[in-house]
């Protein structure tokens, strides 16, 4: 098992733009060994086989070695599991005698060869590529870029290469150690997956090497000190260089805003957009229902909201107690943290499932919309449903918590709000990943009392101008 060794982390939501990785990197680098690890499992009638595909194995969850695996898996959203698994996938990539290691998000597409990263690890034992490779000088552009740096990391662990040797094995162990347990979206904590944990790397392994070639992961959130231009032989460049991969993260929404805000007027990065939403197409997944995730909901059917997850991870005795925590039904997790987030979101209770203090770092924003479609009153309680998505340039895109601020008689709290299914809004806004975009609360009932919207995403809080006046 000595050769190079690549390999992805993803859902079957994501395997669409894991083939465009894969025929990219066969195009690029035919040599190589490329591996999926899987972080989901297939729904019922849904077929995957791995033979079809232009990969040479496939390694799923339970053959990680991580114990207590279904309760581990529950403690992750979507995101956070997907770069969880890659600390213990490197780990065993390695063990198994991979000579060297690199790890490409399935979101990227590699445009030229890459064999000077094999050459780089005769000499150095860890790759890593910075988000930024120079200051910015445009206001908003610090904000974005450098600042967003410093919340998710000053190091995009969508690219990561590492050589079996003493210090290699010695970084992957302690990689896979920290994202078993503390690989969670929590920026105001100090955690962002599996990023942040990435800038110790250099300090305490110092045979590390920084790339700072402007061709390599290059993204929307670098593309204001990098411009594209496609040379007359159909080259492809970044800020001079050749370009290496291009990392099509969040094309749908975020990343094309940002696309859009930094391309400075220049058409070649959209020509690589267009190329990239005809491969998804052609690539698509026959097949694979909506919005899948083996692991998004109970047993029963019911979505397991971030709240839930934060509850359950957090508390050692929810997890002694509840040993199963994807089943529904009498005595479930789920009963129990419904019943506690009923009587603990208007304040009577100690609020175990979440509390909006999470957010409390979050600046706010506008760029939210949202409608209260549902208003029952009784004499103590207001129940508010309705939906929420995030929505700028013409494109909508789900948050990751939508809160309701509260403000009465001078005092103001906010409380996170239950996800719920819309698929009329999914419909509305042509964009599948806006089906739960919905929301539910109870609150206490307070004459006068001023609800607003507010949706939490990286780091932001977006607030909605719809707001609602309790009579």
């Amino acid at each position: 098992m000595a050769e190079v060794h690549c390999f992805t982390s993803a859902s079957f939501a994501y395997l669409d733009r894991a083939r465009i990785l894969w025929e990219t990197l066969r195009r690029h680098q035919p040599n190589w060994k490329l591996w999926l690890c899987l972080a989901d499992r297939e729904p019922l009638g849904f077929k995957f086989d791995p033979s079809r595909e232009l990969i040479d194995g496939v390694v799923r969850l339970d053959e990680l070695g991580i114990q207590d695996l279904d309760r581990w898996i529950f403690d992750h959203d979507i995101v956070e599991l997907c770069t969880a698994v890659k600390g213990p996938m490197l780990s065993k990539l390695l063990d198994e005698g991979a000579s060297k290691v690199i790890y490409l998000d399935p979101d990227i597409a590699v445009f030229s060869d890459l064999s000077e990263i094999e050459s780089l690890l005769d000499r150095y034992d860890i790759i890593l590529t910075p988000h930024q490779l120079e200051p910015d000088d445009d206001f908003q552009a610090i904000i974005d870029d450098e600042i967003g740096s410093l919340k998710h990391g000053i190091y995009n662990l969508g690219f990561i290469a590492v050589a079996n040797t003493d210090h290699g094995r010695r970084f992957a162990y302690w990689w896979r150690d920290r994202l078993l347990q503390f690989c969670f979206d929590d920026i105001p904590n100090g955690l962002f997956t599996d990023q942040r944990w990435c800038d110790h790397v250099p300090v305490f392994f110092p045979t590390t090497h920084i790339l700072r070639d402007p061709g390599y992961n290059v993204a929307s959130w670098n593309q204001s000190r990098r411009p594209i231009t496609i040379e007359k032989d159909g080259s492809v460049r970044a800020a001079g260089a050749i370009l290496r991969f291009f990392h099509f993260t969040k094309i749908t929404w975020a990343g094309q805003v940002m696309l859009e805000r930094y391309s400075g007027g220049r058409s070649e990065v959209f020509e690589l957009m267009k190329w990239y939403n005809s491969r998804l197409a052609a690539n698509a997944v026959a097949g694979l229902p909506s919005n899948w995730w083996a692991f998004g909901r109970y047993s029963d059917g019911q979505v397991i909201t971030r709240a839930h997850r934060c509850a359950y991870r957090a508390d050692p005795r929810l997890r002694a107690r509840f040993k199963k925590p994807f089943i529904a039904g009498p005595g479930s997790f789920v009963e129990y943290a419904s019943a506690i987030a009923d009587k603990s979101i208007d304040g009577h209770s100690q609020p175990a499932p979440v509390v909006a203090d999470r957010y409390a770092a979050f600046d706010i924003r506008p760029g939210g919309a949202g409608n209260f479609d549902h208003v029952r009153l009784s004499a103590d309680e207001v129940i508010l449903s309705g939906w929420a998505i995030l929505y700028r340039d013409g494109c909508g895109a789900p948050a990751e918590a939508v809160l309701l601020e509260l403000n009465v008689a001078g005092s103001s709290r906010r409380v996170v709000a239950d996800r719920t299914e819309r698929p009329d809004v999914a419909v509305s806004y042509k964009n599948d990943e806006l089906k739960m975009s919905g929301f539910t609360a109870v609150v206490k009932r307070q004459a006068g009392m001023n609800v607003k919207l507010l949706q939490a995403f990286e780091g932001h809080l977006y607030v909605c101008p719809t707001e609602y006046v309790v009579p």
